[in-house]
């Protein structure tokens, strides 16, 4: 195979540009965008991002949707879950949240389970942080909400009662970077909810 040109099609993958030495930037018919290495293009040893195994089916892209809002949702969703070489996929394929074979195969199928954002600013969560994209477990939710579903946000337990660190910033009126630094110094959660917290004097 001779040099590797943008208007190159090789198998499934489509070059779009090359962005070092070595290196191309791709997008598989199936709609899924990938850094391939242009040795493995050159030699023949890679022709889709792996749509083309045995078994794998999947449906292409003629919704027309492929510059909407959720198709960029569905594919970004797909891409931290299965592509290695995604920014986030560590924080997700990497400790196995995965997405629903049905959804991952096709987009209008996920399109029709999930439905248009409800509501303006609205993002997809996961309700439980330690399962995958998969129905029943994920919502429409406003970035408030989905904060305090993170999994780096700290419950905190007072008499019984369970509460995100922002959510007992808002009951108590306090700053929450107050009640996380009081947590790094290692005080009980009843400690961090009930020390008042001190207020500046000026000095004139």
């Amino acid at each position: 195979m001779g040099p590797l040109k943008r208007k190159n099609r090789i198998g499934r993958w489509k070059l779009l540009r090359s962005p070092s030495q070595g290196w191309w930037d791709c997008i598989c018919d199936c709609g899924t965008q990938r850094r391939v290495r242009a040795s493995e293009l050159r030699a023949g040893r890679t022709k889709s991002c792996g749509c083309l195994r045995p078994g794998v089916g999947v449906q292409l892209a003629t919704h027309g949707r492929s510059t909407s809002k959720l198709y960029k949702v569905w594919n970004s969703i797909k891409q931290r879950c299965t592509n290695p070489q995604d920014r986030a996929f560590e924080y997700y394929g990497g400790r196995g949240i995965g997405m629903d074979g049905k959804w991952l195969t096709s987009f209008q199928e996920f399109a029709e389970d999930i439905g248009e954002p409800p509501f303006s600013g609205a993002s997809l969560d996961r309700i439980d942080n330690d399962k995958g994209y998969e129905p029943g477990n994920i919502r429409w939710a406003s970035k408030k909400i989905q904060q305090r579903n993170m999994r780096s946000n700290h419950l905190l337990v007072l008499d019984g009662a369970v509460a995100s660190v922002s959510e007992w910033a808002e009951r108590l009126d306090v700053s929450k970077y107050t009640l996380f630094a009081r947590l790094r110094y290692g005080w009980s959660d009843r400690r961090i909810l009930t020390t008042p917290v001190r207020k500046k004097v000026c000095k004139s």
